[in-house]
């Protein structure tokens, strides 16, 4: 009888320990950097990424832009590729991204990952199921790496005034 119970306890925690690790993966993640200015104006910060991001990883014929430069304020859209590790094809991906300026620190949040499609004629979903799945797991990893990169070249761009822009 112990065997059979031991068995059934056994059978239940590797049932259960499946339930647990899928609500994790079924929430969308948003990939977040700080950075901190000292002794730079708030405006300086804010007209640096400005210019930055009208050369940056903005949607082609996108314009969905909120600024606010008394507030620090920006949010857009962006594009980049990102590639997994282990895995030979591309992903053309999408994402939000908002920056806040506040006392000598810089905040950028990427969110809202999806999947872009070559095609001009289909209309994007702002909702992409994907990232929210198990498998994507690599995917985001991929996806926070470029982002680190990008909030690399911002960082840069705004101690330095001028510099590389990253590519697309």
């Amino acid at each position: 009888m112990k065997i059979i119970q031991t068995i059934l306890f056994l059978y239940c925690g590797v049932l259960l320990s499946g339930c647990m690790s899928q609500e994790t993966a079924t929430r969308q993640m948003t990939h977040e950097f700080v950075a901190e200015f000292p002794n730079r104006p708030k405006l300086q910060i804010y007209d640096r990424v400005v210019k930055w991001i009208s050369n940056n990883p903005r949607r082609e014929g996108r314009q969905d832009e909120y600024q606010n430069r008394d507030a620090g304020s920006l949010t857009c859209e962006g594009e980049t590729q990102i590639q997994p590790e282990g895995d030979g094809v591309d992903m053309k991906i999408g994402f939000t991204m908002n920056i806040d300026v506040k006392n000598e620190r810089m905040r950028i949040r990427f969110t809202q990952l999806r999947r872009l499609y070559g095609s001009k004629k289909f209309d994007e979903v702002t909702t992409d199921d994907f990232f929210k799945s198990s498998i994507a797991v690599p995917y985001q990893r991929a996806a926070r790496a470029r982002f680190a990169l990008l909030f690399k070249s911002l960082n840069d761009f705004i101690v330095q005034g001028t510099g590389d822009v990253a590519n697309k």
